[in-house]
């Protein structure tokens, strides 16, 4: 590792070992700590119906399952429930936008054991994709495409109907790794493609409505984990305005979504801002507004 991502790992908060035994212990401490954990576990199935007036015609009604931050070897209990909301999707395609493992430091075996099922449940007619996110050491990245997780590393793959075509991009982490080159991603779309573009987080945000992206789907932020009545999210972790930090939002004509993630980062605890998985429904037509609080 290189001395520029030792510093940077520290001065990233979130991927710091320590910060988990104290939380641990407010929690038992205010009597809080089963509570947090059965919110951790409550994952939502969530439903979006976007509309695009250049969405090829062919996919009216694309279904995309979309779901980020699992961090699934820092809470295995969460599996059952991933696979029980996962029983209930049909989709025509399946995305990740990264942090599948958790820590730097932990064994990443057991991520890819415990993505295994996952994978295998969100399997799709056009296949499963995914991108990096900062957790993901180097290590863990060969093993999850071979089940099956086929990671975009700043590249771009079309979709066929009827002669006309849908484009998924994706983009390394632009978070810890700083690797995301959307100018490679982008190379080989058509001008005017439509292009739905996966990225661990929302900070790519004004590039990529500049460059004509109709789709910005990603996540890291994890809506906050705790949302405070009133307040919102204490904190969010990302270099982007606080209006990109969960749901819905809008960069010129192009429409994005931040997932409030499925996993649980430090401990497993969720208050105010339960885990979620997500299908995004596309429909031609003119978007509906779309409120930037």
């Amino acid at each position: 590792m290189t001395l520029a991502l030792t510093i940077r790992r520290w001065l990233h908060l979130e991927d710091v070992d320590l910060l988990g035994p104290p939380v641990g212990l407010l929690l038992r401490m205010t009597g809080l700590s089963a509570r947090a954990r059965r919110n951790a576990l409550d994952v939502r199935l969530e439903r979006l119906d976007l509309f695009f007036p250049n969405l090829p015609g062919p996919f009216e009604g694309y279904r995309i399952l979309f779901l980020s931050d699992l961090h699934i070897n820092g809470f295995p209990e969460l599996l059952p429930a991933l696979l029980r909301a996962l029983e209930q999707v049909e989709a025509d395609l399946t995305v990740f936008a990264g942090d599948y493992h958790l820590r730097f430091r932990r064994e990443w075996k057991q991520t890819v054991e415990l993505m295994r099922p996952i994978v295998t449940a969100a399997r799709a007619p056009d296949g499963v994709w995914g991108v990096r996110g900062n957790h993901d050491v180097e290590e863990v990245l060969a093993p999850l495409e071979e089940l099956g997780l086929k990671l975009l590393h700043n590249g771009a793959v079309p979709f066929e109907r009827d002669g006309q075509r849908l484009w998924l991009a994706g983009v390394d982490d632009p978070y810890y790794y700083r690797a995301a080159d959307l100018g490679k991603a982008l190379a080989g779309v058509p001008t005017g493609g439509f292009v739905i573009l996966l990225a661990h987080t929302p900070e790519l945000y004004r590039q990529a409505a500049q460059a004509g992206v109709s789709l910005y789907l990603c996540g890291h932020t994890h809506g906050g984990q705790v949302r405070i009545p009133g307040l919102g999210p204490l904190f969010l972790n990302m270099r982007a305005p606080r209006r990109l930090g969960s749901g819905l939002w809008r960069e010129g004509e192009m429409i994005g979504y931040t997932s409030r993630g499925a996993g649980s980062t430090s401990v497993p605890l969720r208050f105010g801002c339960p885990p979620e998985i997500t299908v995004v429904h596309l429909w031609r037509g003119k978007p509906a507004e779309i409120g930037n609080p």
